[in-house]
């Protein structure tokens, strides 16, 4: 180097390297880029940032302005930061140092700082790259929290919004039962219908810059309430049924229908009907089929032999032709065409236009055939106040059996009895008959073997057992002729006429007509009926 033109110095810092060309030994050679080059590395500053224009200076000049020029510098490492457009990521770019100090992990964060990224930074990320000195790469080391929004309300229905389709259940013996097709969907007041999961207020974001994100709340979703719907006491996100009944969507609000409407018949199209309200058939109800309505049931077109049972009254349009096999049960009224063939229980009043033909009809008050032919004939019916027709019986005697006054309830049960009588008093006989026989047997042969003993025993046990149970059942009987005679005084009203073969009972009174009777009114007194003036 003492024989090289180029004089180098270090700034009194050490960070710059000034130069001039000694001319006293170019040797009248003019002095080149690389010998400042192989100058710089003699020194050790290979490394520093190079000014090749200050160079480019000294070999134009040659030395002859006796300045020194700054031909290298000492960079220390540094550190480039981008943020992006939406704020959200922060990114270094380590550039690496020429001759001074390396990229550390203050240095890092000392540019983070300046360039405002003061969340989610990415402290492994930063602790790597400057470990690995990860130059001239760009490295994201920071990230934001994105918002959430927040949910929309939503309602879930709790119960089958689309129309049910037919469909055969199982019966738990694994066959296929065709008259169940499961159409019908009730509730009871009460009842959930649908529940709301409210709308939440979502959760806000921050940038990198700690800038606040704000979240969009979610909308709130109103429930569809029609008619016969309320919210819940108990949970303003519930809603229920305000009466028993259907429920369904109808354009887009929840009703609950106190009626179920049949269009057609009541047949293999729809099975059996069981609902909580009002049931209306605009067609007829086929053999073999049941309906069931907890309040009533209304059925225009013919009804055949099935069961139709009404927490409230049953009307008919065309009446029941019931082959035996039709059973009407009402907690209030029926109102029928006629009844034919068919059993009959209402808890108020029974009334037909045209008859009751052979049927087995009970009514808790009155039972009345008044209409353009207003007949009764054979069968049983019973009516707790009165009977009413134009005709009881007919020219053929059929036998019929007509009861008023009394619980018809108190009259079946003390039909009941009386043919429990008859069995326990069957059972009795026979008792009394084996005892007998045994006893004879043991006086002539003096003692009876174990196998006749046993029986004899079992036969005095028997017999003592069925007493009692003929003690109780005439006991139970006396109160029951004793409610029957302090009960209401029925009476039987016939306008046109009556005819042999029918038996009247009035509370306890029996009478067997024998004759032809016209407009009459029959009634008890002191244990008989009477017969009084119709009108």
């Amino acid at each position: 180097m003492h024989d090289s033109p180029i004089k180098l110095q270090f700034s009194s810092d050490g960070r710059e390297v000034m130069a001039d060309i000694d001319q006293a030994k170019t040797g009248g050679m003019p002095v080149v880029a690389e010998q400042f080059l192989m100058a710089l590395e003699e020194v050790g500053a290979e490394n520093f940032e190079i000014d090749y224009s200050s160079i480019d200076r000294l070999i134009q000049t040659q030395g002859s302005t006796g300045k020194m020029f700054a031909i290298a510098r000492k960079i220390n490492g540094s550190v480039e930061v981008a943020v992006s457009s939406d704020k959200m990521e922060a990114s270094v770019t380590m550039i690496p140092p020429k001759g001074g100090k390396e990229v550390d992990v203050d240095d890092v964060k000392a540019a983070l700082a300046m360039a405002g990224v003061r969340f989610g930074q990415k402290e492994d990320v930063i602790q790597n790259i400057v470990a690995q000195a990860w130059y001239n790469e760009k490295v994201v080391v920071a990230e934001g929290t994105p918002s959430e929004d927040g949910q929309d309300g939503k309602i879930e229905f709790l119960f089958n919004v689309e129309d049910a389709k037919p469909k055969p259940m199982m019966t738990d013996e694994g066959d296929v039962d065709y008259y169940e097709l499961g159409i019908v969907s009730n509730v009871h007041i009460g009842e959930p219908l649908a529940e709301k999961t409210p709308p939440t207020t979502g959760k806000a974001g921050r940038n990198v810059l700690g800038e606040e994100i704000p979240a969009r709340p979610g909308k709130d979703t109103p429930f569809p309430i029609g008619k016969n719907v309320t919210f819940s006491q108990e949970n303003p996100n519930l809603i229920v049924s305000q009466i028993a009944g259907q429920p369904r969507l109808v354009q887009g609000k929840i009703h609950v229908l106190p009626v179920f409407e049949v269009k057609g018949d009541v047949d293999f199209s729809t099975g059996n009907i069981s609902f909580v309200g009002d049931v209306i058939v605009k067609g007829g109800i086929l053999e073999g089929f049941v309906v069931k309505a907890d309040s009533n049931v209304s059925v225009y077109g013919p009804v055949s032999g099935c069961v139709i049972e009404a927490g409230g009254s049953v009307f008919l349009n065309k009446g029941m032709h019931g082959q035996d096999k039709g059973v009407i049960v009402a907690g209030e009224d029926v109102v029928a065409k006629f009844l034919e063939h068919t059993t009959v229980k209402a808890g108020g009043n029974i009334r037909v236009s045209d008859g009751l033909i052979l049927s087995n009809v009970t009514a808790k008050k009155s039972i009345v055939a008044e209409g353009k032919k207003g007949v009764i004939v054979g069968g049983r019916v019973s009516a707790g106040e009165e009977v009413r027709a134009r005709v009881i019986g007919n020219y053929m005697a059929t036998p019929t059996e007509v009861e008023a006054g009394g619980s018809p309830k108190v009259r079946e049960e003390l039909r009941q009895i009386e043919e429990q009588k008859k069995n326990l008093k069957l059972n009795l006989d026979r008792s009394e008959k084996g005892v007998k026989s045994l006893k004879l047997l043991q006086e002539k042969q003096g003692t009876l073997p174990p196998a006749k003993r046993d029986l004899l025993l079992q036969l005095t046990r028997a017999q003592f057992n069925l007493m009692g149970q003929l003690k109780k059942l005439e006991a139970r009987e006396e109160e029951l002729e004793e409610i029957l005679a302090s009960s209401f005084k029925g009476k039987v009203t016939i306008s046109d006429a009556i005819y042999p073969g029918v038996k009247l009972i009035i509370k306890q009174a029996v009478l067997h007509i024998r004759d032809q009777i016209n407009s009459t009114v029959f009634y008890e007194q002191d244990g008989e009926v009477q017969v009084g003036v119709y009108g």
